[in-house]
């Protein structure tokens, strides 16, 4: 498992609100429920000792945990493009979406049409409508 935004701000609350002076790996496996051995998997890019010193204390590389939760939080977030059923009853079957949405006046196919991922789900959608409707014949 990496080392990913909510885990590191989970490590960073628990050595943050930790009143004792040394927070080792065990300790924080403890609060967490998670293997000693994977929070030492994602933590050995910050120092390579974590995985040999047992009694490491992890306030060393708060600072560094804090450097990389900042730059998860630069990355931008990206988002799923949902095709919902309301769009897809617009259309009464496959063949209607293509007339209305890739034909130029006269019902001609337009060539200089570009497909974009909703149109590709949209179409998808559509023809498994289309097969569920064939089936049920």
């Amino acid at each position: 498992m990496a080392l990913n935004k909510t885990n590191t701000k989970k490590y960073i609350q628990i050595i943050k609100n930790s009143k004792r002076k040394v927070v080792t790996v065990d300790e924080v496996s403890k609060k967490t429920g998670e293997k000693s051995d994977l929070i030492r998997d994602n933590l050995v890019a910050f120092n390579p000792l974590i995985n040999f010193d047992l009694n490491y204390d992890l306030h060393g590389i708060l600072n560094d945990l804090e450097n990389c939760l900042a730059s998860f939080e630069l990355e931008p977030v990206k988002k799923r493009m949902v095709v919902r059923s309301s769009e897809v009853d617009k259309y009464k079957s496959l063949l209607d979406y293509i007339y209305k949405k890739m034909t130029i006046a006269g019902g001609m196919l337009d060539l200089g049409y570009k497909l974009n991922k909703k149109d590709i789900k949209m179409l998808k959608k559509l023809l498994k409508r289309d097969e569920d409707n064939l089936k049920k014949k």
